[in-house]
């Protein structure tokens, strides 16, 4: 169920991206953010035209509030710790190999 959720989720962005503007979907890599935080916001903060906050860079510090189950994790820096973790399921569900391999 979940290597078809995902598929279908990626099916549905290619198909966004192909009949919206170019430009109007911003894609980002979670490894670029992690490791270099600030030119990936910037980035993303340019192509959807909006100004550059040093606040960007430690959105845990926000007194937003959050009504969501993820609360923990927006009030956490960023950080690199989830970089590549799926690697420690990697050859255990042949469904997702396929996915890595189509």
């Amino acid at each position: 169920n979940i290597a078809t959720a995902y598929q279908e989720t990626a099916r549905l962005a290619d198909y966004w991206k192909s009949v919206l503007p170019p430009g109007f979907v911003v894609e980002v890599a979670y490894e670029e953010l992690t490791l270099a935080p600030e030119p990936t916001i910037r980035q993303v903060l340019d192509q959807i035209g909006l100004d550059w906050h040093d606040r960007c860079l430690s959105p845990e510090k926000s007194k937003r509030p959050v009504s969501t189950p993820s609360l923990w994790q927006v009030r956490q820096p960023i950080y690199q710790r989830s970089t590549e973790r799926w690697r420690n399921f990697e050859g255990l569900i042949p469904e997702f190999e396929t996915l890595l391999n189509p």
